[in-house]
């Protein structure tokens, strides 16, 4: 996929002085500027927030929102920002709004109406959609708790890249081990090691009982979806791109009105006086 060299290279000090002009030009101070972290973000959100709501997409490394957050508009709360919980417990400030499950894509298929969409959509096989959905989210278990493990943990294992699609298998163990190949490939000094699988299987085993779609990476779950799509006779027009696109289109204000981030987003604006949804 082709990049866009400028935005590859802009940073959070690129965001910081776009949000001080928002502020500077609210003369009334009513408006709410909420931080992003990616362009499908703010073509989900857009139609869920209000008029007096502006979203901003944030640049930088990880981390660049709480940064932003923290360190230059900790007292004014006219700027907050939404973002996928991943692997975290909390958001580390009472401005920052964890999406429902790991990521925005998982608090879509989580729900029924978008999960629906994309099924009725895409898929062409005869699984139930909330049959594949919980198959999904079972088959990419093993590789979740993995980036998990990378994260918690700090190895700094390079996972981008990784081909689902590929990889796939019915058995579920050869599946995983066909990821690891992967993975292993593109990190020959940074390898998915015994030590590594160690921690692995002691993360397994606490999250065994947990909600997967708590730890479930949306991309991964949409990758899977697809090809599941092309394996049921699906158009090969398919795509990673076209299936995002359906379940944004589908994340209705009702919908959303159902998630906790609505609810979250709807208390703080009450608090501070801010039309935010």
């Amino acid at each position: 996929m082709a990049t866009n060299s400028i935005l590859d290279n802009l940073d959070e000090f690129s965001t910081i002085p776009t949000l001080t002009l928002h502020l500077g030009a609210d003369i009334l101070k009513q408006a709410t500027f909420v931080l992003v972290e990616g362009p499908g973000d703010i073509d989900l959100f857009r139609p869920l927030v209000t008029p007096k709501a502006t979203l901003i997409r944030s640049y930088g490394a990880k981390g660049a929102i709480e940064r932003i957050i923290t360190n230059y508009f900790v007292s004014d709360p006219r700027v907050i920002a939404i973002r996928d919980k991943d692997y975290q417990i909390a958001p580390i400030s009472t401005k920052i709004f964890h999406c429902d499950h790991c990521c925005a894509e998982m608090m879509m298929v989580t729900r029924d109406i978008p999960m629906i969409a994309i099924h009725s959509n895409y898929y062409k096989g005869t699984t139930p959609f909330r049959l594949l959905r919980n198959q999904t989210l079972k088959a990419l278990f093993d590789l979740s708790i993995l980036r998990k493990c990378n994260d918690i943990h700090r190895w700094n294992v390079n996972f981008s890249g990784i081909n689902i699609d590929s990889a796939y298998d019915p058995n579920l163990a050869t599946f995983f081990n066909n990821l690891v190949t992967q993975i292993d490939t593109m990190n020959p000094t940074n390898q998915i090691d015994s030590a590594k699988m160690v921690l692995w299987s002691i993360e397994k085993h606490n999250h065994a009982f947990s909600s997967l779609s708590d730890i479930v990476n949306g991309h991964d779950f949409i990758a899977l979806f697809v090809h599941e799509c092309k394996r049921s006779g699906a158009s090969k027009k398919i795509s990673h791109d076209s299936v995002s696109r359906s379940l944004r289109s589908s994340f209705s204000p009702p919908v959303f009105k159902k998630t906790k981030l609505w609810m979250a987003l709807h208390l703080y604006g009450g608090k501070n006086h801010l039309k935010i949804v």
